[in-house]
């Protein structure tokens, strides 16, 4: 499976967590230049992982446009590894392959997020 990641500049944490998930390829894109909202996507790519805290409204509308047209499932996450790893669990992402595909973003639920982040570390 492989993985678009859009936005953000230090994502050796997110691409760790979706390796440890069964994504065998990730590209990543910073977006920094006003360019990179013409980009395309890539072919081979299997989902889209949005980081929406570094991308800007023109480039979030072009790719989900793009992801739509592609048939492509939509992650709109915010930097942290548990909000990506929430999403992944809503759209059935498990051993690399994904469920039901999904067009439309999903985000992570709040109170599922908040409920897991807590217990992160917690010995029982």
């Amino acid at each position: 499976m492989s993985v678009l990641v859009l936005g953000g500049d230090r994502v050796d944490a997110i691409k760790e967590a979706l390796y440890s998930r069964g994504v065998s390829q990730i590209t990543h894109w910073d977006m920094r230049k006003a360019r990179d909202c013409d980009r395309k996507l890539p072919e081979c790519a299997d989902c889209v992982v949005m980081i929406i805290d570094y991308l800007s409204h023109n480039a979030m509308n072009h790719f989900k446009k793009e992801a739509k047209k592609n048939n492509v499932p939509i992650i709109c996450a915010k930097r942290g590894t548990g909000s990506i790893a929430c999403a992944l669990d809503r759209i059935g992402f498990a051993n690399g392959k994904l469920g039901a595909s999904k067009t439309e973003p999903i985000a992570a639920a709040k109170n599922e997020c908040a409920k897991r982040c807590r217990n992160i570390g917690k010995k029982n």
